[in-house]
């Protein structure tokens, strides 16, 4: 690198992206000897050389990032040396990164002659704008040809990629590229059909055999167990292959016969075809707490029949914890609903009292809709006032956008306030007290025959907590229905009935009750 005083910092950057660049005399080595001569002519001290060999079409090149990384923590290095504009950059987006405007980055085009910089004029820039635009043209018409090159191999029956393992690329007697079975893989890759058809050897059992033998990837590796998964159907190997979803006759020789690659096919298929599987769905995993050491509660089936429930014991606090079949805690937990089951001669009260309750609270959203739904209907009509309005030209085109754009926010705002409204009436009280009254009379009986599925959404809905001590559940109820279980263990103890309107108003209803005793 050169070095000395008053020299300015600069980093090399040189690219190709095709094999026929390399031949065309693209090649990196002549592109960094030409930096390099032109640095020591100019006086620049060469800091760091970054290559890319690959394509510009896309941003993302590895050489240019670390460069651009590199220049923004180091401000002494300003300079960026290149042969010309398609080797820096063949797509804007690259050319945007260096911000020239804001980095400061001088960028010289040596075989172009010419620099660029904040201080260029606009009109060199606009030509450089344009030069990089007829970059990516070209590099997209590239892309493109050799896109059209590859199919027109393919439908002539040339295989037009790398060759796959068992198979070499190499030019024919025209120079023409084409493949060819690999004298040293192709042996191994045809036991390893002979192997799988066999139907007795699994593809990890093959995997290892073959890397035994000598099978290598070409970066001399082990052929993992997806690759051999993959060659096993892959039709290349019986003189087909695929090409953009379309299967073409190839002119190579092939490596197996069709008889055997079918064979291989049929087995692969009938250990694709999975057993079905006999699957329980637990309905109290990742719900209950061990009651001794606060680990979940897990299952397992066995006998494929029957379900059972114990404690993870991860901390290992203790031992030998009775394990509890799923039907006895569906019991346990069934007989714990059915305790608080409420009297039925009492639901018709409670609803009498709760619709009385809550009549104000109810008639407010009613009215609330009302005033909206005239709101709405106001907007709608002032809306079509001004649209006569801007028809007869009674305003401005700006006036009437104005004035619409506004009455389209009143309206989204006034469907946004409706809507929430339809919503909270799903959670009117009386409703929701009827529907939870109603199961209350039923759901100890239609617990045990719930699905699993719906069992521990139910039951998540009423605990705040639930553990599993000893073989018994010990649940925990959430408000309101702790208040419902402690209001009906009183309402039992105290020996009265329904009839009793004062015992019920007493217990269920008490600060009404109260009231009444005033009046």
């Amino acid at each position: 690198m050169n070095t000395g005083r008053n020299m300015r910092h600069a980093c090399i950057y040189a690219r190709v992206s095709t094999v026929e660049q390399e031949k065309e005399g693209f090649s990196i080595p002549a592109q960094l000897k030409m930096l390099r001569s032109y640095a020591k002519k100019h006086r620049f001290n060469i800091v760091h050389e970054y290559v890319d060999s690959e394509t510009a079409r896309s941003t993302g090149r590895t050489g240019f990032n670390t460069m651009l990384a590199y220049m923004g923590k180091h401000d002494e290095c300003s300079v960026i040396l290149v042969e010309k504009t398609d080797r820096l950059t063949r797509n804007m987006a690259d050319y945007l990164e260096i911000d020239i405007e804001k980095s400061g980055i001088e960028i010289h085009f040596v075989r172009e002659g010419k620099v660029m910089s904040r201080n260029s004029s606009p009109s060199d820039h606009f030509i450089q704008d344009i030069e990089i635009a007829q970059a990516a043209y070209l590099s997209r018409n590239i892309s493109s040809e050799a896109r059209k090159g590859m199919k027109a191999k393919a439908e002539a029956g040339l295989y037009p990629s790398f060759a796959p393992l068992g198979y070499l690329n190499t030019d024919n007697e025209s120079g023409v590229k084409i493949i060819i079975p690999d004298p040293v893989n192709t042996p191994l890759v045809t036991q390893m059909f002979q192997i799988y058809a066999e139907g007795n050897t699994s593809i990890k059992e093959i995997a290892s055999k073959l890397y035994s033998l000598g099978l290598r990837t070409k970066k001399g590796n082990r052929v993992s167990n997806s690759t051999i998964h993959k060659m096993l159907k892959n039709p290349v190997y019986r003189g087909k292959f695929l090409w953009n979803g379309i299967e073409y006759n190839g002119k190579h020789e092939s490596i197996v016969t069709s008889s055997l690659w079918f064979t291989v096919q049929d087995t692969l298929g009938e250990r694709s075809v999975e057993k079905p599987k006999q699957y329980h769905e637990f309905a109290y995993t990742g719900f209950m707490k061990c009651g001794i050491c606060g680990c979940a509660i897990t299952a397992e089936r066995k006998k494929n029949k029957y379900s059972y429930y114990h404690c993870t014991g991860h901390k290992g606090w203790h031992h030998g914890e009775p394990s509890v079949r799923e039907v006895k805690l569906d019991m346990q937990f069934s007989a714990f609903l059915r305790k608080l089951k409420i009297e039925a001669g009492i639901i018709p009260l409670l609803l009498e009292w709760l619709e009385k309750d809550t009549r104000d609270e109810r008639k407010t959203p009613k009215e609330a809709r009302a005033r909206l739904a005239s709101q709405r209907k106001r907007l709608q009509s002032r809306s079509e006032v001004l649209y006569d309005d801007r028809l007869d030209g009674r305003i401005t085109l700006t006036r009437f956008d104005l004035k619409d754009a506004e009455n389209r926010r009143e309206l989204e705002l006034i469907d946004e306030k409706l809507a929430s409204l339809e919503a909270s009436a799903l959670l009117d009280p009386l409703t929701r007290a009827r529907g939870i009254l109603e199961l209350n009379q039923s759901a100890g009986r239609l617990f045990v025959k719930a699905p699993n599925a719906e069992k521990k959404p139910f039951l998540e809905n009423l605990l705040s907590n639930c553990t599993l001590e000893s073989g018994s559940i010990k649940p925990e109820l959430q408000y309101p229905f702790d208040m419902l279980q402690d209001t009906n263990k009183a309402w039992m103890a105290s020996g009265a009935v329904s009839s009793d309107i004062s015992a019920v108003h007493s217990l269920w209803h008490p600060e009404r009750n109260s009231n009444s005793q005033k009046n």
